[in-house]
């Protein structure tokens, strides 16, 4: 059974990178939201220009949106998928059943990956890495404070339903990394049998 991880986190958690070198730990496809989405947006065709209009506004993309845009990236996932950046909203984690569907993998087993940072760190990360216009000290708070306001809901609505863990994300890239296989240790050995 394939094996589907939603790496969550504050902006700054270092998501992107967790979920990318899980991916390749674990053999799984990956799919990066914010690299997907924006990509997905300077294409000139009916999904990219809905991505591009809700990105310019900063909006959160609706499911269906969502799950169009991963019916098309997501290749092949026999044994998985590591997403980033979703869910983002309760509407989102309640819907992870439409994704697994979009990403062609209806009966993975599904665990929850939620990256801890400091306010402090988060910000600080993110003025520092400068790679997009809303890498700012001033957007980075605002961004934070509507995570902090969505990340406990979210977290027991995933919880309800699928294995979620919490990690703290402030060590080194390859001490989380470390860590998330540890506590995924169950699924990891399952998985990497079936290679």
């Amino acid at each position: 059974m394939p094996l589907v991880v939603f790496v969550v986190g504050a902006p700054g958690a270092g998501k992107s990178t967790v979920a990318r070198h899980l991916a390749e730990r674990l053999g799984c496809a990956e799919f990066l939201s914010g690299d997907v989405l924006r990509r997905t947006a300077e294409q000139d065709d009916e999904v990219g220009r809905d991505v591009a209009d809700r990105l310019s506004r900063d909006e959160t993309m609706p499911v269906p949106l969502y799950c169009r845009v991963v019916r098309r990236e997501v290749g092949p996932a026999d044994k998985g998928v590591v997403f980033d950046g979703f869910p983002r909203t309760l509407e989102q984690c309640l819907a992870i059943p439409t994704v697994l569907d979009a990403a062609g993998v209806p009966g993975a087993d599904v665990l929850g990956l939620g990256l801890l940072v400091p306010a402090t760190v988060s910000i600080d990360r993110i003025s520092r890495r400068g790679e997009r216009a809303e890498d700012t000290a001033h957007l980075a708070r605002t961004r934070l404070s509507t995570h902090v306001r969505r990340s406990t809901d979210i977290a027991t609505a995933f919880a309800t339903r699928w294995p979620y863990v919490e990690l703290d994300a402030t060590d080194g890239i390859a001490q989380v990394v470390d860590a998330a296989l540890a506590a995924l240790s169950a699924r990891v050995d399952r998985v990497a049998e079936r290679r």
